[in-house]
């Protein structure tokens, strides 16, 4: 079924009447909608909350700057088989991506002057807000099988998706699979896709007998708890509050602010939020969605989000004054306040940290999740080197993880706590 060049020269079909699309030798067609008002009652969508329409719909009232979304509902033999959920932006490398302070000399030149040279229009199937598989979803097949679907389905639909929309998507994105999800991902090859792999996500298991925060603290090894005992200490004048859809209308602009003080100095940064994404969220969600702001006396100096997906709490963005971070291991305490309200809050079974400052999470019990993605340019050319591109522009990681509960820890404690304030400072959740 899929060559090495993927060519797909079946014509595509269409009902007018039904505004269906059919890839002829197949029994698959599909449609293509630009708001999920359009395709609601075609689905019964899946309980993951960011793959809810009430967050799908949020989302469009309240895009991030340059971001539109594109609906694939998906049928086989006239059943509804499952939807694509795509997000299309224009990207310029040198706002998507940054070069390590820390690098100098010619190489560094050369990867500033290589980002400024990059512009093109992305197609992504999935979410630029999120990290994890919220690309799409098809009933009763396997990974290969759903890949399978997905590469002949997108490869028919971008063409008519461009000229509808007068755009020229230079670069699919396909993100994010666990490797035992990424194993069957042949047919994204066979497509030109290039599986690459990114920071990991970091996520953290909520043991079973683990009811209150206080046994969380208790299962740590006797150096990190003290660890712990001294973020907290630091963290005493700072007074925390679960703010309301009011308060968050009222501190708006200083959590916006906090928010790009955290992503403009991401090393990658693809979003850039609407200014009403933290309140409309509130109150859509209310108690499934937290802010919560850290105050110096009357000041916002810090906020984090978390939602609640199901068994699993999702951190979600956050900001910090990077004046206040040091003083009051900001960061830190942060992530600690994230795990209370996992526990004690949300009765969660697992947390997900996403990714970004994996060192400093993993010093709290996150582990490392190994993620792949697949991107294919369409001009064959850039295609080919483009993975060579990738290697040259990263940067290599010297990340230590850390092991911090008792049976787990080992020798592993090198960096200096001043030094994980420092890049958990950088985080973006």
């Amino acid at each position: 079924m899929f060559g090495k060049k993927c060519i797909f020269s079946s014509e595509l079909l269409e009902d007018a009447e039904k505004g269906t699309y059919k890839v002829t030798d197949s029994q698959l067609e599909f449609k293509i909608a630009y708001s999920i008002l359009e395709v609601e009652n075609v689905f019964k969508y899946s309980s993951d909350f960011f793959m809810n329409q009430d967050y799908l719909r949020l989302l469009e009232m309240n895009p991030s700057e340059g971001l539109e979304f594109i609906y694939i509902p998906v049928y086989e033999r006239g059943q509804p088989l499952g939807i694509i959920l795509c997000q299309s932006l224009p990207c310029k490398g040198e706002e998507i991506l940054r070069v390590d302070e820390k690098e100098k000399g010619f190489k560094a030149w050369m990867k500033k002057n290589l980002l400024k040279s990059i512009r093109f229009n992305g197609l992504v199937i999935g979410s630029i807000l999120l990290t994890g598989e919220f690309g799409f979803r098809f009933r009763n097949k396997d990974a290969k099988e759903s890949f399978s679907i997905l590469s002949r389905v997108i490869n028919d639909a971008v063409p008519i998706i461009e000229q509808t929309k007068n755009v020229r998507f230079s670069v699919r994105f396909i993100k994010d699979f666990p490797g035992s999800v990424a194993r069957q991902s042949q047919p994204l090859k066979d497509c030109g896709y290039n599986e690459f792999t990114a920071e990991p996500c970091m996520t953290m298991t909520i043991r079973p007998d683990w009811e209150s925060f206080e046994d969380y603290l208790a299962a740590m090894s006797s150096k990190y708890r003290v660890r712990a005992k001294r973020a907290f200490k630091a963290a005493k004048e700072v007074q925390r509050m679960d703010l309301s859809y009011e308060e968050i209308i009222s501190h708006k602009d200083r959590i916006n602010e906090l928010y790009k003080m955290i992503s403009d100095s991401a090393d990658f940064n693809l979003v850039k939020l609407h200014p009403d994404y933290f309140a409309e969220l509130k109150k859509k969600f209310n108690d499934d969605y937290k802010l919560v702001g850290y105050f110096e006396g009357d000041k916002l100096i810090a906020f984090f989000t978390t939602i609640k997906n199901g068994h699993e709490t999702h951190a979600h963005f956050l900001g910090i004054d990077k004046a206040y971070n040091r003083k009051y291991q900001v960061y830190l305490n942060i992530l600690y306040d994230i795990i209370k309200i996992s526990i004690n809050v949300n009765n969660s079974q697992h947390i997900d940290f996403a990714r970004t400052a994996p060192e400093i999470k993993s010093s709290v019990g996150a582990e490392p999740t190994e993620l792949f993605c697949y991107i294919k340019h369409r001009n064959p050319l850039a295609n080919s080197v483009l993975m060579r591109v990738f290697k040259f522009l990263e940067t290599p990681s010297d990340v230590i993880y850390r092991q911090p509960f008792k049976e787990k820890a080992g020798k592993t404690d090198k960096t200096p706590a001043s030094n994980e304030a420092k890049s958990g400072a950088k985080a973006q959740g």
